[in-house]
């Protein structure tokens, strides 16, 4: 009689474990790779929403006006001019014309993009008592100037309001070329230096401002292909490659807003003469904060230039 093979109890194992083991793994990895899909599908949804909505609303970012005045030149007792002027395409401009007792030349102060004249008064302030003339204007859209409700605030646009103010000076004052400092401040530095290729001026400024305003957003936002979703460019490098007038580059390592990097590009961009002015303080307030190292600076770049 034959024996039944001894069975190994360690050998047992619990019925249809292997059988569940092998079919729970495959439904886990179906799981995982669903919740992955759907992962990716709502990141992409975000994305392309983060992408429509800049799209959307960019120039609302770049453009940021006010139409509150804040201050006047009156507040300090400075005798100004309150100037309407008309552009090329018919839209009318306001600004203020700020002369100086024995002049000595003409500071066009171009400002940036979240402000308007009222916010300026203390430069104009300081270039008065420098014995500067100062003729400071609102592009489309910003204080008075017409244009706010109408959505004309553009590239473009800007450029061609620059160009209506150095018009004005020229046509209207009277003032040479050679007798007008262009100046750009953060936004204004680009207009300054598009109207600086059109024209000949005396020296070209520009303060606290950057390499382009694409170039800065990527910096700030490189998931966006900043370059394919807008137009805008306010290339300050491309426009300096048509500047013959000495350019005097002013930025502080502690502002906020543009990293002094994209001052030292555009210094080092510049073929011609050329200075740069290291100030204190943030994007806003450099100057004031500066104090005579700001003024120091200025006056002895404008004096070289202006006769």
């Amino acid at each position: 009689m034959s024996k039944k093979p001894l069975s190994n109890p360690k050998s047992k194992s619990n019925p249809g474990s292997s059988v569940l083991s092998t079919a729970k793994l495959p439904s886990e990895g179906r799981m995982l790779v669903m919740m992955l899909k759907r992962l990716f599908q709502t990141l992409l949804l975000v994305y392309a929403a983060v992408l429509i909505g800049f799209y959307i609303l960019h120039p609302r970012l770049l453009y940021r006006p006010s139409d509150e005045i804040r201050q006047t030149p009156a507040d300090f007792d400075i005798k100004y001019e309150d100037i309407d002027f008309k552009t090329s395409d018919g839209v009318m401009l306001n600004g203020w014309f700020v002369p100086a007792v024995n002049s000595k030349g003409v500071i066009l102060y171009n400002h940036g993009n979240t402000e308007n004249i009222g916010r300026r008064v203390d430069m104009i302030s300081l270039f008065n008592e420098l014995g500067y003339t100062v003729f400071i204007y609102d592009y489309r859209g910003y204080g008075k100037s017409m244009g706010r409700s109408m959505g004309l605030t553009t590239e473009r646009g800007t450029y061609i309001d620059a160009r209506a103010a150095w018009d004005f000076l020229r046509v209207k004052k009277g003032f040479k070329g050679n007798e007008i400092i262009i100046y750009g401040h953060s936004l204004g530095g680009p207009i300054a230096s598009h109207l600086a290729t059109e024209v000949e001026a005396a020296a070209l400024v520009l303060d606290s401002t950057f390499t382009s305003i694409t170039e800065l957003v990527q910096e700030k936002a490189p998931i966006i292909p900043v370059k394919v979703l807008t137009d805008f460019h306010y290339d300050n490098i491309d426009y300096l490659k048509e500047v013959d007038e000495a350019v005097l580059v002013v930025h502080s390592p502690e502002d906020e807003l543009i990293p002094i990097a994209h001052a030292r590009a555009v210094y080092d961009s510049i073929k011609g003469e050329k200075r740069f002015l290291e100030t204190l303080g943030k994007h806003d307030n450099g100057s004031a904060t500066s104090g005579e190292l700001y003024r120091k600076g200025a006056a002895d770049f404008f004096s070289k230039y202006l006769k």
